[in-house]
């Protein structure tokens, strides 16, 4: 008989067995050790069966990704493709289902905000968990488990060492009937064909438990005589809001995601420009726009591009919070070696890899997001590694983003030398009427559904008024006016549910702003 800690959720219990779990821990050191500072975070999706609120995790599938942002769990455009390839090839084979997902971190025990953009969009129900494995070097893997029970929370339901796994009853697995697993009919496709597709995907490497490949169907109950139909198995619960519209995710979704980029005029020159600035070397870039106008987007688009550009960066979203934080996020994104803790030590690595790579035809970036929440100490030390690394040929780019509060800080006596580096400003703006009506098609499209359908004009232009044109309030404004129209079970947004939906606010005439590269 086999035996499983038992876990209870908000959600429901989960099983899985203490063998399973060591091997997710071994996964994660493998990653760890790949690289230097912290190595590569893994993940992958976990694959088992479920009875109700009843959850066991007989094996999990890895996802090779590109690591496009760094060492970090992040996911490109690329991986989004190849996570939803991974779930369809899992869900045609109707034997075992995607039951949530994992992945590692050398950081906090958290869901930061693209881990909740990631379990919203591909995990989207209510028995799903998300599985963060936490390893650092010489201790024991500590493991978080997220459930939808707890909302949106960024904070484990149940945390736990490795080490400590005995508090946690073992038990024997419960005999349950596999739930029929959800096959998507966006896309229909023939089993054999799936199969085939799924056996060669390169960017896969399946690490299954062996019950996944042996699963047997139960046999009929001794009392049935093997004649009377199997009870029907149910499917699983999709969000009604999003079943009610036919979305494939919150269209909404408010995260400065790449694969949620939508194009606009003012963004994409913005854009080009920040791109021409790097490779054309120019130094210390600064993108300035008010809160929700998109910088962290634009700044995560710039790094993808740098990636396919085959440039080194190092990705500092969210800015780090202090001048330790600074260095070490650096390092390791750079995969830099430093001998000593020194004030000089990062310096001279960043410089020696910038002069190497400019010798290669390469580019090394800085990109940070939010420039504006930088302490005294931290934005001091920004300066130094720019004019360390810009003293001749420029070996290393600078690309900043911030409210347009931060020229306030550049204004003060200790900041107004750095200011003189910024050999590129440029302003983002808000959309303005057209934009703004491209913006809710593209996203509803993306999501699924016929543009101009469930937002019809005079609602697009309610919006727009309201929004003032600013993304993230066109974002929260559609989705609380969508929840109001699948309230009120009506399947068109008219104006009158977007005024009532979101609070009046200043007209979008009044937040008209140049975009500028200078």
């Amino acid at each position: 008989m086999e035996l499983s800690r038992r876990f209870q959720l908000p959600s429901g219990e989960l099983y899985c067995r203490t063998e399973l779990l060591q091997l997710l821990a071994d996964q994660a050191e493998s990653g760890y050790r790949r690289t230097p500072w912290g190595g590569r975070e893994i993940g992958g999706i976990l694959i088992g069966q479920r009875h109700g609120n009843r959850v066991t995790i007989t094996g999990f599938q890895a996802l090779e990704i590109e690591h496009e942002f760094g060492p970090s769990f992040h996911l490109s455009e690329k991986d989004h493709e190849t996570l939803q390839h991974l779930l369809d090839s899992v869900a045609i084979t109707r034997v075992s289902e995607v039951v949530g997902w994992y992945h590692s971190t050398s950081r906090e025990l958290i869901l930061d905000d693209d881990a909740r953009g990631t379990n919203r969009q591909f995990f989207p129900h209510s028995w799903q968990i998300a599985l963060v494995i936490q390893r650092n070097r010489n201790t024991s893997a500590h493991f978080g488990i997220f459930c939808k029970a707890q909302g949106d929370a960024a904070h484990a339901a149940i945390d736990f060492k490795l080490s400590d796994i005995s508090r946690f009853p073992e038990v024997a697995e419960p005999t349950v009937e596999p739930t029929k697993p959800h096959v998507p009919q966006s896309q229909p496709v023939e089993p054999e064909q799936e199969y085939a597709d799924a056996a060669i995907h390169p960017s896969v490497q399946a690490v299954a438990h062996p019950e996944v490949e042996e699963a047997q169907l139960p046999s009929a109950p001794a009392n049935s005589g093997g004649n009377s139909a199997p009870e029907p198995m149910a499917e699983p619960t999709p969000d009604p809001l999003l079943a009610y519209f036919g979305f494939r995710y919150d269209p909404f979704y408010d995260d400065p995601e790449p694969a949620l980029y939508c194009d606009s005029p003012g963004h994409r020159d913005v854009l080009a420009g920040l791109g021409f600035s790097v490779w054309s070397r120019k130094g210390v870039l600064l993108l300035t726009g008010e809160k929700g106008y998109g910088k962290t987007m634009l700044l995560r688009c710039l790094a993808q591009d740098l990636k396919k550009d085959s440039a080194h960066y190092s990705l500092l979203s969210p800015a780090p919070q202090s001048v330790m934080a600074l260095r070490q996020s650096i390092a390791k994104d750079l995969e830099l070696s430093l001998p000593t803790n020194g004030k000089a030590s990062l310096p001279i690595a960043l410089w020696a890899r910038g002069t190497q790579c400019l010798e290669q035809g390469k580019n090394v970036a800085i990109l940070l997001d939010d420039a504006h929440l930088l302490d005294a100490s931290t934005l001091a030390e920004l300066e130094a590694l720019a004019t360390f690394g810009m003293r001749k040929e420029k070996t290393v780019q600078l690309v900043m983003t911030a409210e347009p509060s931060i020229e306030d800080r550049f204004h003060e006596p200790a900041f107004r030398a750095f200011a003189q580096q910024i050999a590129v400003r440029t302003a983002l703006r808000p959309l303005d009427s057209s934009e703004t009506a491209s913006y809710i098609d593209t996203r509803l499209a993306r999501a699924g559904v016929t543009p101009g359908v469930i937002f019809p004009p005079d609602a697009v232009s309610a919006v727009y008024e309201r929004s003032r044109g600013i993304p993230s309030h066109i974002n929260t404004i559609c989705a609380a006016a969508i929840r109001s129209a699948f309230d009120q079970r009506v399947q068109q947004v008219s104006s009158t549910l977007v005024l009532n939906a979101h609070p009046a606010g200043p007209s979008a005439a009044e937040n008209q702003t140049a975009s500028t590269i200078g």
